[in-house]
C-alpha cells in the first residue's frame, strides 16, 4: 500500500513487510519514508492550510460525518485488516472499530462548537464597562505519530478533532500495523482536500524526527513509550506537543473488592495488547 500525499499515491524504493505477528503471513508492503518524502507531506499540509481555513464550521462537521458514515460502511473490512495486522481476536477489533466510529461522530459534532469566551475586566482599575473577548484560531499542521496496539482509534482521536479545528495533518502510522490507518486516510482524503491529510511511514529514528524538528510543524500528538516522549519533549522546540505515555497505571483494589474480577480485570487492563 502506498502513502498519501497531497492527495496522491507515493511509493519509495524501500519497502517494509507487514506480518501477521500470529502466523507471520505477509499481508503487504509499505513505503519506508526517507527525508524527501517527510518534506513532501509537510510541504502538502502546509499548503493546504488555506483551504481548509476558508471552509465553514458547518461544510468541516458535514464532511466529517460523511467520513463516520464510510467508516460505518467499511467497519467489517477494517476491523479484519486490524485482525490481520496486528494479531489481536476479529471481537476486539469491532470493539476498536465502533469506538472509532464513535469518537468521529464526536469530531463531526464538536466541529460547530468551538467557541472563545468574553471576560469581564472590572476587576481591574479602570476596567468598569469593558471586557475582553478571545477567539480560537487553527494552529496550523498537526503531526500524528501512533503506537501499533491500537492503531486505528488512537489515530481517529489525533486526526478527526485536529480536521474538525481546520488544521491540517501528517499521520505516521506503525510501520508494523499502518494498513487499516492509511485506508482510513484515504477515506478522510475523499471529502477533503488534497493536503489535508497525509499518510507517512517509516521509523521513527528519521521519518518520527523529522516531523519533530521542522519548523513548519505547529503541533505533535504523539502515543506511546515514556522514553520516546521525553526525546520528543526534548527536541520539538517551541511547539505545542501532546504526549500520551505508558507507565501511568496505578491501581487501587479495596477490601470489599470481589477479588477474582480484581485479578481478571487487571490483567486485562496491564497486560491486553501490552506487547
Amino acid at each position: 500500500m502506498d502513502m498519501l500525499i497531497n492527495g496522491k499515491h507515493i511509493s519509495a524504493d524501500d519497502l517494509a513487510e507487514v506480518k501477521n505477528p500470529y502466523n507471520g503471513e505477509i499481508i503487504d508492503t509499505v513505503p519506508v519514508s526517507h527525508l524527501n518524502n517527510v518534506d513532501l507531506a509537510i510541504d502538502a499540509a502546509v499548503n493546504a492550510k488555506d483551504s481548509i481555513q476558508e471552509m465553514s464550521a458547518f461544510k468541516i462537521s458535514n464532511k466529517l460525518y460523511a467520513v463516520y458514515e464510510k467508516l460505518k460502511d467499511n467497519k467489517d473490512e477494517l476491523a479484519e485488516l486490524l485482525t490481520k495486522e496486528v494479531g489481536k481476536s476479529i471481537n476486539e477489533f469491532v470493539v476498536e472499530v465502533n469506538r472509532s466510529i464513535e469518537t468521529l461522530k464526536l469530531s463531526a459534532e464538536e466541529a460547530k462548537r468551538i467557541y472563545g469566551e468574553t471576560v469581564p475586566l472590572d476587576g481591574g482599575i479602570n476596567g468598569k464597562g469593558f471586557f475582553a473577548f478571545t477567539q480560537r484560531v487553527p494552529l496550523g499542521v498537526v503531526a500524528a505519530i501512533t503506537p501499533f496496539n491500537y492503531p486505528l482509534n488512537l489515530s481517529i482521536h489525533k486526526i478527526a478533532p485536529a480536521i474538525a479545528c481546520k488544521n491540517t495533518v501528517i499521520i505516521k502510522p506503525p510501520i508494523n500495523a499502518p494498513l487499516t490507518v492509511m485506508k482510513f486516510a484515504e477515506l478522510v482524503n475523499e471529502e477533503f482536500p488534497d493536503g489535508v491529510i497525509n499518510t507517512v511511514t517509516g521509523y521513527g529514528s528519521e521519518v518520527g524526527d523529522a516531523l519533530v524538528t521542522s519548523p513548519k510543524v505547529d503541533k505533535i500528538s504523539f502515543t506511546g513509550s515514556v522514553a520516546t516522549g521525553l526525546l520528543i519533549a526534548s527536541r520539538a522546540g517551541m511547539k505545542k506537543v501532546t504526549l500520551e505515555l505508558g507507565g501511568n497505571d496505578p491501581l487501587v483494589v479495596l477490601k470489599d473488592a470481589d477479588i477474582d474480577r480484581a485479578v481478571n480485570g487487571v490483567m486485562n487492563g496491564a497486560y491486553l495488547n501490552a506487547g
